[in-house]
């Protein structure tokens, strides 16, 4: 009799870890922008520029790779607009944290700056640096678009 309640204890934890295992929950999230490439001649190639260095930018994602820049300066400006929003689904009401079906956040454009420069101190050296900035979404939902005028989450206006 132990060994049937044992047995059946087990199968049925395992089928509930299946079925947890099974269900996919929809949650998305950003915790800012992680570049393919750093400056238009990384950017122009979607990536390849870890394996195939034309610039002093390099240096961001592939130090090795400064050797083959030479001496070179440049400077770069990339324009960013990403689209952020969130969707409300299910119940809400008066006092809730959230305002309705789609919020837009009100930053959307942004301006990302990138410096590379190199030095050849011989066929097989070479000095580098790259500054870079990485794009933090900077996300901002105005207090005007939730009820009674409190904030997304009650917080005035989120910034993040």
């Amino acid at each position: 009799m132990n060994t049937i309640n044992r047995a059946y204890r087990t199968s049925i934890t395992g089928v509930l870890l299946l079925s947890a295992a099974l269900i996919v929950l929809s949650v998305s999230a950003t915790n800012g922008l992680f570049g393919i490439g750093y400056g238009a001649r990384q950017n122009g190639i979607a990536g390849s520029g870890v394996a195939f260095p034309q610039d002093p930018l390099i240096a961001a994602i592939n130090p090795a790779g400064v050797v083959f820049a030479s001496d070179r300066t440049e400077i770069n400006l990339q324009y960013f607009a990403p689209m952020r929003e969130y969707t409300v689904e299910g119940p809400g009401g008066m006092f809730s944290p959230f305002s309705g079906p789609t919020v837009e956040s009100d930053s959307e454009v942004f301006l990302i700056p990138s410096i590379g420069m190199s030095w050849a101190l011989s066929p097989d050296a070479s000095i580098g640096l790259a500054m870079y900035g990485n794009g933090g979404m900077n996300t901002d939902y105005a207090s005007h678009n939730t009820p009674m005028g409190i904030g997304t989450f009650g917080g005035g206006s989120c910034r993040s």
